[in-house]
């Protein structure tokens, strides 16, 4: 979910046009080297294209809004119906920087705490409007989706434990107010030799897509690995998530 900006312990990596020694997402770049996040960001603009094709076979209006979140929710785009807006505002998709190791900033040690899976549901089921039938009928509104695109790992401290798990409690609320939720998992990517990884992640590791699905609602789950067509996979999903919007109109 984030990358630190510093140069420590990357005493292997070669310089940059300054000489600084590259860190490793500087390095990645510098190899042209696509990361997961290019992937994310390009399945948020070909699912525009997606988008209009169904808007015109289906005669319908869909409308999109944008958000990425970390330790906190950033917009990237607002509800719009110019699927043109939001594909072009899709490319602002990033990752977080961090300032180095374990800070978010230089004066803020955080202990690289950056995904806070609860606040961004609290926030984003704050921005949702109140969904309707998504019908022609004078006075109704649109049915509303929650899209989540996310490797499934929190990162926070929770009544003074770290937490890496999901409490989908925040996913129940959403789906009670008639909010559909939708989940792409990016499966987390196994790092055997990481000794933070086999401490932490590897222990909850079989339990993150069963969380994620409950989180969702019914048929909108879907799982993508590390190296599969992440744009094909969110296609797919927002159109089984109109089918079913379409069937239960």
């Amino acid at each position: 979910h984030e990358i630190a900006r510093t140069d420590s312990e990357l005493s292997g990596n070669p310089l940059n046009a300054q000489g600084v020694r590259m860190d490793n997402y500087e390095l990645a770049r510098s190899l042209n080297l696509t990361l997961r996040m290019d992937l994310v960001r390009q399945a948020a603009q070909d699912l525009m294209n997606t988008a209009q094709n169904t808007e015109n076979q289906n005669k319908a209006v869909y409308r999109m809004g944008i958000y990425t979140f970390d330790v906190a929710v950033t917009t990237i785009q607002t509800l719009t119906s110019s699927l043109n807006t939001a594909q072009t505002s899709a490319g602002n998709i990033s990752m977080l920087e961090v300032y180095s190791q374990n800070h978010l900033v230089q004066s803020t040690n955080n202990n690289d705490e950056d995904t806070d899976f609860e606040s961004a549901l609290t926030s984003l089921n704050t921005t949702m409007p109140t969904p309707g039938n998504g019908s022609n009928i004078n006075g109704d509104t649109p049915q509303e989706v929650l899209f989540l695109v996310t490797d499934g790992v929190n990162d926070k401290v929770v009544n003074g434990t770290r937490t890496y798990t999901i409490n989908t409690a925040k996913c129940t609320t959403i789906k009670n107010r008639g909010i559909r939720i939708a989940v792409l998992y990016t499966v987390y990517l196994p790092l055997p030799t990481d000794s933070w990884y086999t401490s932490y992640i590897k222990p909850i590791q079989n339990n993150i897509g069963p969380t994620l699905q409950s989180c969702a609602s019914p048929g909108l789950y879907f799982a993508v690995q590390t190296g599969g067509d992440i744009s094909g996979a969110l296609s797919a999903l927002f159109e089984q998530a109109v089918q079913s919007a379409y069937l239960s109109q």
